[in-house]
């Protein structure tokens, strides 16, 4: 069946639409027909009836048939609108007719290719001029939110000729006479005078020779004004009533363009700060519809490496993702399309050369180019998850470290009560038989190999006690390398380089002896059938450019130790991971994992840094930078008899909590003639001390003891009542768990002896510190 054809028929019963009706039905159409006479039906039927054509009985006293023709051609712009009479008996009135019909349809296809206001402008005063004529005009916007006009053109007649012009983009509140216009409606204004001013208007153009004859109305959409339009002309009684419809006619019949060019100019600008927004942002942004990118900013395309827009556009968005994402990243974008924002999402991002990068996203609705679209912005990450994954490992070695001092720390302790205990029982050897002198020198032996590894806890922990000594690097490689013989086995070709103006650094001998043992030991495992390793020694002068390559390099001059091997090499994915703690790659038994960590803490404790290079076949290459110091004054040599074990009577008040080392301690230094009083914790320790001030000599005090109180508070409370108290402290520590400040115990006239001690060591530093003069 063929589509009903609905036709509204604006006023009368004219005999002519009424046999055009019936032709159409005897030509087996459907017609569907609304009458309606008055212009409120009129205007509900356009939005409600949507006719496919609309026939007007012409004239048409209720509403007019030029506001019935702006109204449908807003409404209804699609459908066809034909007047029909015949009422119109004088040729000079059809022709008024047919002139404004013509003027009205060539209104409408001009304004829709109209781009800007003030072409919009220009053709409402060209269709004016065509059906009123004038001498002058005026043209303004009106934002009823703010209450303010913007003049967009104004013209005048100077000299017989017309001239127009680009009115103030400056906003300023309507005037008296257009604030009239904008709540009452339009104004027909016929001076009695010419030279009479008209009252409330704002004069432009000639202001020499005033308008007579004046018609202002506002433009309408609906019931908003939107825009005021005003023409003028020089002679008396120029318009009347029917001139004022007309032009109220004219302006609501453009309504309509000017809201849509006004949309059209927001909306560009709109876009032309996003554009600008999105082109300095440093955040990949990407706009995509349906999945597809319509729009990639300069950020968006260095992140991904692509060249150019081009090569983006119309990609599926899909193609930039990880297949095992996709459905995570699909979820996504089904939520921004329906209106609602994502939180931000860790994501991988696949790049136009197939590389991978981090990336941090939100997704969003966005309307582009008055479509709804999704924008997503993305921002790498990198570099982030580089500083977390450091700060992790940082606070996981930190953690370690903790645990591997505190278990240092309680097998110090053992320590010191099985070497002092033996010490203890050597003090007079010519009691026990030679096995039982044998058995106790293995004892202490056995107890100094276990001291060798708290050192070993110790260095990871960065707590080791160190006892460092101007050395060359050169000497410590050469005493150790027949040695390292024995351990790496006939298969390894060792080969030592020296570097013959070595300076000298500052380092523990005993320490720098261990780095290189496990060095050496993690080549020969990397080595199985055998290889060569080589340890060289180097000088080297960092400049600021070199220092900045590592973040842990300094400038200045280093001596080095290399140790390179032809092993097997460190997988690149492992070798960030080579100095964690407990980190091997060696099976089950062959390693601890702690080897490079302690390697790693000696030598941060010497103030240097390490260098790895390596690859899977090629071996690796281990440099560690110390810092150079000055040559030392060499020193008179002394002899090297061993002198008797001091002694002494005076008193000396002794603070450890840990009741074995307390009873050790005790009975080595009573063995030498010294009063003991002791303690197990401060409070005990200030007990005791009061009322014996004067008879207490020395303060011999563990550093870290229960009861929230150190041995260094403690000194320094004994001290307030007693400043002449010798002070020694202990600890299983570095001494800088007391202060940073190197220089402390010389100033706090204090002394510091490390656990686990020799016998002959604390009785040395006791009689060291009674004999000191303050």
């Amino acid at each position: 069946m063929s589509k009903v054809i609905r036709i509204l028929m604006l006023e009368g019963a004219s005999a002519e639409v009424d046999r055009i009706i019936s032709e159409l039905r005897q030509k087996a159409l459907g017609v569907e027909t609304r009458r309606v006479s008055t212009e409120a039906d009129f205007q509900r039927q356009l939005r409600e009836f949507e006719p496919d054509l609309i026939l007007a009985d012409n004239p048409a006293p209720a509403s007019g048939e030029l506001p019935a023709l702006a109204a449908a051609r807003k409404e209804c712009p699609a459908a066809p609108f034909i007047f029909i009479s015949d009422s119109i008996r004088g040729t000079s009135e059809r022709n008024r007719a047919q002139k404004q019909l013509a003027a009205f349809f060539a209104l409408g296809q001009q304004l829709s290719t109209a781009k800007t206001v003030a072409e919009a402008g220009d053709i409402i005063f060209q269709v004016a001029d065509q059906l009123l004529g004038w001498d002058a005009f005026s043209f303004a916007i009106y934002s009823p939110g703010d209450k303010v006009l913007r003049y967009v053109m104004d013209g005048d007649t100077v000299d017989g000729r017309r001239v127009s012009g680009v009115g103030s983009c400056i906003d300023h509140p309507p005037s008296a006479l257009a604030e009239r216009v904008i709540q009452e409606g339009g104004q027909l204004i016929l001076k009695e005078s010419v030279g009479q001013p008209v009252a409330g208007a704002l004069a432009f153009g000639d202001k020499v020779r005033p308008s007579a004859s004046i018609l202002y109305v506002p433009i309408r959409d609906g019931s908003t004004v939107i825009g005021v339009i005003s023409i003028q002309s020089y002679a008396p009684n120029a318009y009347d009533r029917g001139n004022l419809e007309t032009l109220q006619t004219l302006a609501d019949y453009c309504a309509g363009a000017l809201i849509r060019i006004r949309a059209q100019d927001a909306l560009g600008e709109s876009e032309a700060n996003y554009r600008s927004l999105a082109e300095k942002s440093p955040d990949a942004i990407l706009l995509h519809r349906y999945a597809k990118i319509v729009y990639a900013n300069p950020a968006a395309l260095k992140l991904l490496r692509e060249k150019s827009l081009e090569g983006l556009l119309g990609l599926s968005i899909f193609d930039l993702v990880p297949p095992e994402n996709c459905e995570i990243i699909r979820r996504r974008i089904e939520v921004a399309t329906g209106g609602g924002s994502t939180s931000p999402l860790e994501q991988k991002i696949l790049r136009r050369d197939g590389s991978v990068v981090d990336v941090e996203a939100i997704s969003v609705p966005f309307t582009y180019k008055g479509v709804p679209s999704v924008q997503t912005i993305a921002c790498d990450i990198t570099e982030r998850k580089h500083l977390e994954q450091q700060l992790r490992q940082a606070q996981k070695m930190e953690a370690i470290g903790l645990l591997a001092g505190g278990v240092a720390h309680d097998f110090n302790n053992l320590l010191a009560v099985i070497r002092g205990s033996s010490e203890f029982l050597m003090l007079a050897p010519d009691q026990f038989s030679a096995e039982t002198r044998e058995c106790l020198n293995q004892i202490t032996t056995a107890s100094e190999r276990g001291a060798g590894l708290t050192r070993q806890l110790l260095a990871f922990s960065r707590k080791q006690v160190m006892q460092p000594a101007p050395i060359l690097l050169n000497g410590a490689v050469a005493d150790l390398a027949k040695m390292l013989k024995r351990v790496i086995g006939e298969q390894i070709d060792l080969k030592c380089r020296y570097e013959p103006q070595l300076p000298f650094v500052q380092a523990d001998p005993g320490m720098i002896e261990q780095v290189l043992i496990n060095l050496a030991i993690n080549s020969r495992d990397a080595m199985p059938r055998g290889g060569q390793l080589l340890i060289a020694t180097e000088v080297v002068d960092l400049d600021e450019a070199r220092a900045h390559a590592n973040p842990e390099a300094r400038p200045g001059k280093f001596a080095c130790i290399i140790v390179k091997d032809a092993g097997t090499g460190i997988p690149p994915e492992d070798l960030p991971r080579i100095f964690e703690p407990f980190f091997t790659t060696k099976e089950l038994g062959r390693g601890t994992g702690l080897g490079l960590a302690t390697v790693y803490g000696i030598v941060k404790q010497h103030q240097g840094w390490i260098e790895v290079s390596s690859q899977p076949g090629e071996g690796s290459t281990f440099t560690i930078f110390l810092p150079a110091i000055p040559k030392p004054v060499a020193k008179p040599s002394e002899s090297t008899a061993e002198p008797p074990l001091p002694g002494g009577t005076e008193t000396i008040l002794l603070v450890e909590d840990d009741y074995s080392v307390r009873l050790i301690t005790r009975r080595v230094i009573e063995a030498r003639g010294y009063k003991v009083y002791e303690a197990a914790s401060a409070r005990e320790a200030l007990d005791t001390w009061r009322g014996r001030e004067q008879e207490i000599a020395l303060l011999l005090s563990d550093v870290v003891m229960p009861e929230g109180i150190t041995g260094r508070e403690l000194a320094e409370e004994m001290r307030a009542s007693h400043p002449g108290l010798r002070v020694i402290l202990m600890s299983s520590y570095n001494a800088d768990v007391i202060s940073k400040d190197r220089n402390f115990f010389r100033l706090n006239r204090m002394f510091y002896l490390q656990k686990p001690w020799l016998a002959r060591t604390l009785l040395e530093t006791l009689r060291r510190c009674l004999d000191e003069k303050h």
